[in-house]
Protein backbone atom coordinates (compact mmCIF):
# COMPACT_ATOMS: atom_id res chain seq x y z
CA UNK A 1 0.00 0.00 0.00
CA UNK A 2 1.49 3.36 -0.97
CA UNK A 3 1.89 6.19 1.53
CA UNK A 4 -0.80 8.42 0.03
CA UNK A 5 -3.41 5.69 0.14
CA UNK A 6 -2.38 4.72 3.66
CA UNK A 7 -2.78 8.33 4.73
CA UNK A 8 -6.22 8.55 3.07
CA UNK A 9 -7.47 5.40 4.79
CA UNK A 10 -6.38 6.79 8.14
CA UNK A 11 -8.84 9.70 7.82
CA UNK A 12 -12.10 9.63 9.83
CA UNK A 13 -14.37 8.99 6.82
CA UNK A 14 -12.39 7.89 3.74
CA UNK A 15 -14.25 7.77 0.43
CA UNK A 16 -13.46 4.26 -0.84
CA UNK A 17 -14.04 2.63 -4.22
CA UNK A 18 -13.82 -0.82 -5.75
CA UNK A 19 -13.06 -1.22 -9.46
CA UNK A 20 -12.73 -4.15 -11.82
CA UNK A 21 -10.85 -4.39 -15.13
CA UNK A 22 -11.15 -7.50 -17.31
CA UNK A 23 -9.07 -7.64 -20.50
CA UNK A 24 -11.29 -9.76 -22.72
CA UNK A 25 -9.96 -10.92 -26.13
CA UNK A 26 -11.67 -8.11 -28.06
CA UNK A 27 -12.92 -5.75 -25.36
CA UNK A 28 -11.74 -4.30 -22.06
CA UNK A 29 -14.42 -4.20 -19.37
CA UNK A 30 -14.02 -1.43 -16.78
CA UNK A 31 -16.59 -1.43 -13.97
CA UNK A 32 -16.97 0.57 -10.77
CA UNK A 33 -18.77 -0.78 -7.73
CA UNK A 34 -21.68 1.65 -7.53
CA UNK A 35 -23.59 3.93 -9.87
CA UNK A 36 -21.00 6.67 -10.40
CA UNK A 37 -18.04 6.95 -12.77
CA UNK A 38 -14.41 7.49 -11.88
CA UNK A 39 -11.23 8.23 -13.80
CA UNK A 40 -8.27 6.08 -12.72
CA UNK A 41 -5.22 7.26 -14.59
CA UNK A 42 -6.51 7.77 -18.12
CA UNK A 43 -9.20 5.07 -17.92
CA UNK A 44 -12.87 5.70 -17.11
CA UNK A 45 -14.63 3.19 -14.85
CA UNK A 46 -18.41 3.28 -14.69
CA UNK A 47 -21.09 1.63 -12.59
CA UNK A 48 -22.67 0.00 -15.64
CA UNK A 49 -21.36 -1.32 -18.94
CA UNK A 50 -23.76 -1.32 -21.87
CA UNK A 51 -22.69 -4.81 -22.97
CA UNK A 52 -21.94 -6.66 -19.75
CA UNK A 53 -23.94 -4.98 -16.99
CA UNK A 54 -22.77 -4.19 -13.48
CA UNK A 55 -20.86 -5.50 -10.47
CA UNK A 56 -23.33 -7.34 -8.25
CA UNK A 57 -20.93 -7.73 -5.32
CA UNK A 58 -17.28 -7.75 -4.24
CA UNK A 59 -16.46 -10.00 -1.31
CA UNK A 60 -14.16 -9.05 1.54
CA UNK A 61 -10.49 -9.84 0.98
CA UNK A 62 -9.66 -13.09 2.80
CA UNK A 63 -6.17 -13.50 4.22
CA UNK A 64 -4.42 -16.79 3.46
CA UNK A 65 -1.47 -18.60 5.03
CA UNK A 66 1.96 -19.48 3.65
CA UNK A 67 2.28 -19.31 -0.12
CA UNK A 68 -1.47 -19.02 -0.72
CA UNK A 69 -2.56 -15.71 -2.21
CA UNK A 70 -5.39 -13.65 -0.67
CA UNK A 71 -8.77 -14.37 -2.21
CA UNK A 72 -11.55 -12.06 -3.33
CA UNK A 73 -14.70 -12.85 -5.28
CA UNK A 74 -16.39 -10.52 -7.75
CA UNK A 75 -19.91 -11.30 -8.96
CA UNK A 76 -21.16 -9.71 -12.18
CA UNK A 77 -24.77 -9.03 -13.17
CA UNK A 78 -25.01 -9.22 -16.99
CA UNK A 79 -28.01 -7.44 -18.57
CA UNK A 80 -29.25 -10.48 -20.49
CA UNK A 81 -28.70 -14.14 -21.32
CA UNK A 82 -26.56 -13.37 -24.37
CA UNK A 83 -24.10 -11.34 -22.29
CA UNK A 84 -23.92 -14.20 -19.79
CA UNK A 85 -23.18 -16.61 -22.63
CA UNK A 86 -20.38 -14.38 -23.95
CA UNK A 87 -18.71 -14.04 -20.54
CA UNK A 88 -18.91 -17.78 -19.86
CA UNK A 89 -17.60 -18.79 -23.30
CA UNK A 90 -14.35 -20.84 -23.16
CA UNK A 91 -12.54 -18.15 -25.18
CA UNK A 92 -13.02 -15.74 -22.28
CA UNK A 93 -11.40 -18.06 -19.75
CA UNK A 94 -7.94 -16.89 -18.75
CA UNK A 95 -8.67 -13.21 -19.40
CA UNK A 96 -6.59 -10.98 -17.13
CA UNK A 97 -8.69 -9.46 -14.34
CA UNK A 98 -7.47 -6.60 -12.15
CA UNK A 99 -9.31 -5.68 -8.96
CA UNK A 100 -8.57 -2.26 -7.47
CA UNK A 101 -9.56 -0.92 -4.07
CA UNK A 102 -8.62 2.67 -3.31
CA UNK A 103 -9.64 6.02 -1.96
CA UNK A 104 -10.87 9.18 -3.62
CA UNK A 105 -10.02 12.72 -2.56
CA UNK A 106 -13.43 14.01 -1.51
CA UNK A 107 -12.51 17.61 -2.37
CA UNK A 108 -11.19 17.00 -5.90
CA UNK A 109 -12.59 13.59 -6.82
CA UNK A 110 -9.09 12.37 -7.68
CA UNK A 111 -7.86 8.85 -6.95
CA UNK A 112 -5.06 8.89 -4.35
CA UNK A 113 -1.71 7.20 -4.78
CA UNK A 114 -1.68 5.92 -8.38
CA UNK A 115 -0.10 6.87 -11.70
CA UNK A 116 -1.11 5.40 -15.05
CA UNK A 117 1.59 5.63 -17.73
CA UNK A 118 0.27 5.95 -21.27
CA UNK A 119 3.43 6.74 -23.21
CA UNK A 120 3.08 5.82 -26.88
CA UNK A 121 6.33 7.25 -28.30
CA UNK A 122 10.01 6.51 -27.56
CA UNK A 123 11.54 8.53 -24.70
CA UNK A 124 8.13 9.85 -23.63
CA UNK A 125 7.95 10.88 -19.97
CA UNK A 126 4.76 10.48 -17.96
CA UNK A 127 4.78 12.36 -14.64
CA UNK A 128 2.56 12.48 -11.60
CA UNK A 129 1.06 15.94 -11.09
CA UNK A 130 0.16 15.30 -7.44
CA UNK A 131 3.05 14.54 -5.05
CA UNK A 132 2.58 11.63 -2.65
CA UNK A 133 2.91 12.81 0.99
CA UNK A 134 5.45 10.91 3.10
CA UNK A 135 6.96 11.29 6.57
CA UNK A 136 10.47 11.01 7.98
CA UNK A 137 11.52 7.41 8.55
CA UNK A 138 8.70 5.94 6.48
CA UNK A 139 9.52 3.21 3.96
CA UNK A 140 7.60 3.51 0.71
CA UNK A 141 7.12 0.52 -1.56
CA UNK A 142 7.69 1.29 -5.23
CA UNK A 143 6.09 -0.97 -7.81
CA UNK A 144 5.20 -0.94 -11.48
CA UNK A 145 2.58 -3.08 -13.20
CA UNK A 146 2.69 -3.39 -16.98
CA UNK A 147 -0.34 -4.29 -19.04
CA UNK A 148 -0.64 -7.94 -20.03
CA UNK A 149 0.47 -7.23 -23.61
CA UNK A 150 3.68 -5.51 -22.43
CA UNK A 151 4.62 -7.56 -19.39
CA UNK A 152 7.34 -9.55 -21.18
CA UNK A 153 8.36 -6.92 -23.71
CA UNK A 154 10.27 -4.45 -21.52
CA UNK A 155 13.16 -4.32 -19.07
CA UNK A 156 12.15 -2.02 -16.21
CA UNK A 157 14.50 -0.15 -13.88
CA UNK A 158 13.78 2.45 -11.21
CA UNK A 159 15.98 5.19 -9.75
CA UNK A 160 15.24 8.04 -7.34
CA UNK A 161 16.80 11.49 -6.96
CA UNK A 162 16.70 13.54 -3.80
CA UNK A 163 17.01 10.50 -1.54
CA UNK A 164 20.00 8.93 0.20
CA UNK A 165 18.47 5.46 0.00
CA UNK A 166 19.55 3.83 -3.26
CA UNK A 167 18.69 0.19 -2.39
CA UNK A 168 15.12 0.22 -3.63
CA UNK A 169 14.67 -3.56 -3.56
CA UNK A 170 13.38 -3.31 0.02
CA UNK A 171 11.56 0.01 -0.48
CA UNK A 172 12.50 3.68 -0.31
CA UNK A 173 13.17 4.93 3.21
CA UNK A 174 12.61 8.66 3.71
CA UNK A 175 15.58 10.37 5.35
CA UNK A 176 16.01 13.67 7.18
CA UNK A 177 15.60 16.85 5.08
CA UNK A 178 14.47 14.84 2.05
CA UNK A 179 11.60 17.05 0.95
CA UNK A 180 11.51 16.48 -2.81
CA UNK A 181 12.16 12.95 -4.03
CA UNK A 182 11.52 11.99 -7.64
CA UNK A 183 11.46 8.31 -8.65
CA UNK A 184 11.51 7.36 -12.32
CA UNK A 185 10.78 4.01 -13.95
CA UNK A 186 12.57 3.47 -17.25
CA UNK A 187 11.23 0.74 -19.53
CA UNK A 188 13.45 -0.49 -22.37
CA UNK A 189 11.82 -2.49 -25.13
CA UNK A 190 13.06 -6.06 -25.53
CA UNK A 191 13.62 -6.79 -29.24
CA UNK A 192 11.38 -9.57 -30.54
CA UNK A 193 13.81 -12.01 -32.13
CA UNK A 194 12.97 -14.71 -34.68
CA UNK A 195 14.68 -18.10 -34.39
CA UNK A 196 14.55 -20.80 -37.06
CA UNK A 197 16.19 -24.23 -37.20
CA UNK A 198 16.83 -26.18 -40.39
CA UNK A 199 18.51 -29.49 -41.12
CA UNK A 200 19.97 -31.42 -44.05
CA UNK A 201 21.39 -34.89 -44.57
CA UNK A 202 25.07 -34.80 -45.59
CA UNK A 203 25.62 -38.51 -46.14
CA UNK A 204 24.44 -41.96 -45.11
CA UNK A 205 26.21 -45.34 -44.93
CA UNK A 206 24.24 -46.82 -47.85
CA UNK A 207 23.61 -44.26 -50.58
CA UNK A 208 26.44 -42.63 -52.52
CA UNK A 209 24.08 -39.87 -53.67
CA UNK A 210 20.76 -38.47 -52.48
CA UNK A 211 21.47 -39.48 -48.86
CA UNK A 212 18.63 -40.44 -46.53
CA UNK A 213 18.01 -39.89 -42.81
CA UNK A 214 18.75 -43.48 -41.81
CA UNK A 215 20.82 -44.78 -38.87
CA UNK A 216 24.43 -43.72 -39.27
CA UNK A 217 23.56 -40.73 -41.46
CA UNK A 218 25.54 -37.50 -41.00
CA UNK A 219 23.24 -34.52 -40.39
CA UNK A 220 23.87 -30.79 -40.40
CA UNK A 221 21.72 -28.35 -38.46
CA UNK A 222 21.56 -24.56 -38.65
CA UNK A 223 20.12 -22.23 -36.02
CA UNK A 224 19.42 -18.77 -37.45
CA UNK A 225 18.62 -15.86 -35.11
CA UNK A 226 17.21 -12.67 -36.69
CA UNK A 227 16.42 -9.29 -35.19
CA UNK A 228 13.59 -7.88 -37.35
CA UNK A 229 12.96 -4.88 -35.11
CA UNK A 230 14.32 -1.36 -34.88
CA UNK A 231 16.23 -1.81 -31.59
CA UNK A 232 19.53 -3.60 -31.06
CA UNK A 233 19.51 -6.81 -29.06
CA UNK A 234 22.11 -7.33 -26.33
CA UNK A 235 23.37 -10.55 -24.71
CA UNK A 236 21.37 -12.65 -27.16
CA UNK A 237 21.34 -16.41 -26.51
CA UNK A 238 19.60 -19.32 -28.21
CA UNK A 239 19.62 -22.84 -26.78
CA UNK A 240 18.86 -26.12 -28.52
CA UNK A 241 18.28 -29.37 -26.65
CA UNK A 242 19.39 -32.16 -28.96
CA UNK A 243 16.99 -35.11 -29.13
CA UNK A 244 18.02 -38.50 -27.81
CA UNK A 245 18.17 -39.98 -31.31
CA UNK A 246 21.23 -38.06 -32.51
CA UNK A 247 24.83 -37.70 -31.33
CA UNK A 248 26.60 -34.35 -31.57
CA UNK A 249 29.81 -34.33 -33.60
CA UNK A 250 32.41 -32.72 -31.36
CA UNK A 251 34.14 -29.64 -32.79
CA UNK A 252 31.71 -29.28 -35.70
CA UNK A 253 30.17 -25.95 -34.69
CA UNK A 254 30.61 -23.00 -37.06
CA UNK A 255 29.29 -19.42 -36.93
CA UNK A 256 28.51 -16.66 -39.39
CA UNK A 257 25.93 -14.17 -40.58
CA UNK A 258 23.82 -16.77 -42.43
CA UNK A 259 23.56 -20.54 -42.62
CA UNK A 260 25.46 -20.47 -45.93
CA UNK A 261 28.30 -18.29 -44.61
CA UNK A 262 28.73 -19.93 -41.20
CA UNK A 263 32.39 -20.93 -41.58
CA UNK A 264 34.10 -19.51 -38.47
CA UNK A 265 35.33 -22.40 -36.33
CA UNK A 266 33.87 -22.55 -32.81
CA UNK A 267 35.00 -24.87 -30.02
CA UNK A 268 32.59 -26.66 -27.69
CA UNK A 269 33.33 -24.84 -24.43
CA UNK A 270 32.06 -21.48 -23.23
CA UNK A 271 35.46 -19.84 -22.81
CA UNK A 272 38.12 -18.29 -25.00
CA UNK A 273 38.39 -15.68 -27.72
CA UNK A 274 36.10 -17.63 -30.04
CA UNK A 275 33.13 -16.76 -27.79
CA UNK A 276 33.16 -13.16 -29.07
CA UNK A 277 34.34 -13.43 -32.67
CA UNK A 278 31.59 -12.07 -32.71
CA UNK A 279 29.49 -15.15 -31.86
CA UNK A 280 29.89 -17.90 -29.32
CA UNK A 281 28.97 -21.59 -29.15
CA UNK A 282 29.08 -24.12 -26.33
CA UNK A 283 27.86 -27.70 -25.97
CA UNK A 284 27.16 -29.25 -22.58
CA UNK A 285 25.17 -32.36 -21.58
CA UNK A 286 23.09 -32.46 -24.72
CA UNK A 287 22.37 -28.74 -25.02
CA UNK A 288 23.95 -26.42 -27.58
CA UNK A 289 23.99 -22.69 -26.76
CA UNK A 290 24.61 -19.96 -29.34
CA UNK A 291 25.26 -16.39 -28.23
CA UNK A 292 25.90 -12.89 -29.53
CA UNK A 293 26.93 -9.89 -27.45
CA UNK A 294 24.90 -7.58 -29.69
CA UNK A 295 22.56 -8.05 -32.64
CA UNK A 296 21.82 -4.92 -34.66
CA UNK A 297 18.38 -4.11 -36.07
CA UNK A 298 17.79 -6.19 -39.21
CA UNK A 299 20.86 -8.37 -38.54
CA UNK A 300 21.11 -12.14 -38.19
CA UNK A 301 23.61 -14.68 -36.97
CA UNK A 302 23.78 -18.40 -37.65
CA UNK A 303 25.29 -21.41 -35.93
CA UNK A 304 25.73 -24.72 -37.76
CA UNK A 305 26.73 -28.05 -36.24
CA UNK A 306 26.86 -31.69 -37.29
CA UNK A 307 25.41 -34.82 -35.70
CA UNK A 308 25.01 -38.51 -36.42
CA UNK A 309 21.60 -40.19 -36.49
CA UNK A 310 21.67 -43.14 -34.09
Amino acid sequence: MDAALKNALAQPAPLLFGALKIELPSYTLRLLDGSASLQIGTEIYAGIDASFGTIASISELSEEMGDSAPEVTVTLMPPDVSATAVLSHPNMQGSVATIMVGAVDAATGAVIGTLSATATTPSALVTSTTPTPVVLGETVTLAETLGSTNASRYFGTVACTGAADTNLADGLTIGAAETAITCTYTNTRVPALVVTKTSSVLSDPVNASNPKAIPGAALRYCILVTNPGTLAGTNVAATDLLPAGITYTAGSARSGGTCATATTVEDDDAAGADESDPYGVSFLTGTLTASATTLAPGASFAITFDAVLN
